[in-house]
């Protein structure tokens, strides 16, 4: 049974009369009996307070059915005080009720008041919803008896109003030429029903509320008059007369359906209202406002659905996937026979897209080789559209923790927009330890820093996989791992102890039962060995293996056809789902098939890259020199250090407008020791140890510092075979202060301080 629901109604610019019709004709529907006869199931009471303030008491209704919700509908039987908007504020006191301020009339000088039921967003192209424009008599019995009236309503420039379809009771409804056609939508072929439904949506339907009949002959309460009811254009007439006054107010509601063309002016559409007989003029009516476009868009679990990159399945082994629909907000925004396009991130590869049954008749267009978008050609009368799309997201996906995955919608007569689809996710996050001392080259079982990967969830590192932490150098295996320890410090995930190993550029543990808690992995004691082949600079780590990814085979391929085969890392299973006439064939033929619908993609064997070591110079390269002042001048073999004069056996140059001088002998004067200077024949190359690694190649413009390449703005050469670099870039490189006196030609390097 109902609450007693207490609440206020206070009027602003209107007083309230005939108290006790307003709960008479009060109704509470899906009560219990029938609730336009309140009383025989609970009660309404209405008491003033005031002119313009009433208090509502409504108790006692009962549910005609468990679940049905209750709703309270009061007239608001009012004089108006003066033009303009008339409000009433609900005071919710003891109720369930939203308080809130409406405006329930305009008031106009006249026998009656026009207002807006709704403004609607309507797009371009015929039967457009605008708002329902209702004319209420201000008093009972306004429009006078035996009068005629006529209510004229005129759109804006380019809106044009759609045929007139008066409805005269039941499925009935009386035309602009006067005919009476019935239209019923329930009881008759589906065929008709679709047509008769068609037909009443694209008709402005005029009702007349109050009266107890409408027709055509002095019988009716109301006589449309057919000869002067029409639609022409911007201007639509109502012409009638009425023959009996109505037991309450009466009302005129008009259901908007207006064409709007090609040169219509976006913004407001307002009406106005010219009328004859008692029907009061009124202008400004705002029944809707134009837009270009209107949709909206709605993702499974409102875009939250989370993702781990480097898949195709979950931990339920079921196939990535969401749904989202988009839909009109305006009538007609999609634009049938036009493509509507959906493009993702391009770290994402689309392996298919499902459309739902509204939408079944489309085209959907997927490039199979796998792109990051596909698009759908718009069929006639669709206004919503479901999708399911199959993905798989690039392990290497540019972020760390998580990261949205965007979707841009853009064509079909709908204005772009970007919507957030799901979250991807990492699988791990890794920690790299404080390396204590750098590496040293030619040095074998050196200690580098442990490292620490986390699952950033439970089950994020799959049972069965390996995971892989590769070091990444690209110089023919000149540093490798010796030797590694590792346990798991917090979580349950277990491994496989006799499948742990290391060597090469690589360290590998199996999991053999995957986490219910996140859990952790310490790789500690890491011996690393480093060839004196190796370059001074940063090496980084890459988490990879099949514990974490199995979108990729082992060659770099993307597997980009889930829905056909089932894959795990770089293998393929026997068990095939939809072409079953392979069970059982050769696996290498089934290689071969498979081969040919894999696609070559950028897409990555790792999940996270970090940096780990630095490898420098060994102490046995480095002297204990000391850096002064060192001054040399173009053409001249002698040079000073210091106070003490030095003689080269070749004189710098000026090649492209760079200083050039002897490597050697500049490096030995800058304070880097003889046997930090190795030169390779075979390369063409000469490598300076210092605080850092530079090396420079005859005949090149770069100079690698640290393995970084800078333009030296001159190529490195050989004359009288000495090696030959621009000074300025080399003194850079070396953090070496150096003035230039053009007009002595000579370059001063500063002593250190």
């Amino acid at each position: 049974m109902m609450e007693t629901q207490v609440f206020r109604l206070n009027l602003t610019n209107a007083d309230f009369v005939n108290i006790a019709d307003i709960a008479a004709d009060t109704r509470v529907q899906g009560a219990v009996g029938n609730p336009g006869v309140p009383g025989t199931d609970g009660t309404v009471r209405v008491s003033r307070r005031t002119d313009t303030s009433v208090t509502v008491t409504v108790s006692g209704f009962t549910r005609a059915n468990a679940g049905d919700d209750l709703r309270i509908d009061i007239p608001l039987y009012t004089e108006m005080d003066s033009e303009g908007e008339a409000r009433v504020t609900i005071d919710q006191q003891n109720s369930n009720l939203t308080g809130g301020t409406y405006t329930f009339a305009i008031v106009a000088d006249g026998e009656t008041t026009a207002f807006v039921d709704d403004v609607e967003d309507i797009s371009r192209g015929r039967y457009q919803r605008a708002g329902d424009i209702i004319i209420d008599e201000v008093t009972t019995g306004s429009l006078s008896s035996g009068d005629s009236h006529r209510a004229r309503l005129r759109l804006p420039n380019n809106f044009e109003w759609e045929n007139i379809l008066i409805h005269q009771s039941g499925d009935d409804y009386i035309n602009e030429s006067g005919t009476v056609v019935s239209l019923p939508t329930t009881g008759v072929p589906a065929s008709t029903i679709e047509a008769n439904e068609r037909t009443l949506g694209r008709s402005t339907i005029v009702r007349f509320e109050g009266w107890t009949n409408v027709g055509t002959t002095a019988a009716e309460a109301i006589q449309i008059n057919a000869a002067d009811t029409e639609t022409d254009g911007r201007d639509l007439s109502i012409d009638f007369t009425v023959n009996s006054a109505p037991a309450s107010r009466g009302s005129i509601i008009i259901g908007s359906r207006i064409n709007v063309t090609r040169d219509a002016n976006y913004g407001e559409v307002s009406v106005n209202l010219t009328g004859r007989g008692d029907i009061s003029n009124q202008s400004g009516l705002v029944i809707a406002e134009y837009m270009d476009f209107g949709a909206a868009f709605e993702a499974e679990e409102d875009g939250e659905k989370e993702f781990f990159v480097g898949r195709l399945f979950d931990n339920n082994d079921e196939e990535y996937e969401v749904e989202f629909t988009i839909e009109e907000t305006v009538d007609n925004s999609f634009i049938s026979g036009r493509d509507i396009d959906f493009i993702f991130p391009d770290w994402i590869h689309v392996i298919d897209v499902e459309a739902s049954d509204d939408a079944e008749d489309g085209t959907i267009s997927l490039d199979k080789d796998g792109e990051n978008e596909f698009s759908y050609t718009i069929e006639d009368d669709e206004d919503e559209l479901t999708f399911n799309v199959r993905f798989t997201a690039n392990g290497n996906a540019p972020f760390d923790g998580t990261e949205d995955i965007m979707i841009k919608i853009s064509g079909g007569g709908i204005e772009e927009m970007e919507q957030v689809l799901a979250v991807a996710k990492k699988p791990v996050t890794v920690e790299v330890g404080e390396q204590v001392e750098m590496l040293s080259i030619g040095t074998m079982k050196q200690d580098a820093p442990e490292i620490l990967i986390s699952e950033t969830e439970a089950g994020a590192l799959m049972e069965d996989g390996m995971l892989r932490l590769h070091l990444r150098e690209t110089y023919g295996g000149s540093i490798r791992i010796d030797g590694f320890d590792v346990e798991v410090v917090e979580g349950d995930i277990e491994l496989k102890d006799d499948d742990t190993y290391g060597g090469g550029v690589g360290m590998e543990v199996e999991i053999d039962v995957e986490s219910t808690e996140a859990s952790t992995l310490r790789f500690y004691n890491i011996k690393m060995d480093v060839d004196r082949s190796a370059p001074m600079g940063e090496y980084q780590i890459d988490v990879r293996g099949t514990a974490v990814i199995e979108n990729i085979t082992d060659d770099g391929d993307l597997i980009g056809r889930a829905d056909d085969y089932q894959f795990f890392g770089g293998g393929v299973q026997d068990e095939w789902r939809s072409n079953t006439n392979l069970a059982g064939t050769n696996y290498n033929t089934v290689n071969d098939h498979v081969a040919e619908i894999l696609k070559e993609a950028d897409f990555s064997s790792r999940v996270f890259r970090a940096d780990y070591v630095s490898v420098g110079t060994p102490i046995n390269l480095q002297e204990d020199v000391t850096r002064e002042e060192v001054s040399m001048t173009v053409g001249q073999t002698t040079y000073m250090v210091g106070s003490e004069q030095m003689t080269m056996d070749v004189a710098p140059f000026v090649q492209d407008n760079r200083l050039m001088v002897p490597v050697a002998h500049v490096s030995r004067a800058l304070g880097v020791s003889r046997n930090a200077v190795v030169w390779d024949g075979d390369a063409r190359t000469v490598t300076i140890y210092a605080d850092k690694v530079m090396q420079m190649e005859i005949g090149s413009r770069t100079m690698l510092v640290n393995g970084v390449p800078s333009d030296m703005g001159a190529a490195a050469t050989i004359v009288s075979e000495r090696t030959f670099v621009p000074v300025s870039r080399f003194a850079r490189a070396l953090g070496i202060d150096y003035t230039w006196d053009a007009a002595a030609q000579t370059v001063t390097f500063h002593e250190e301080k």
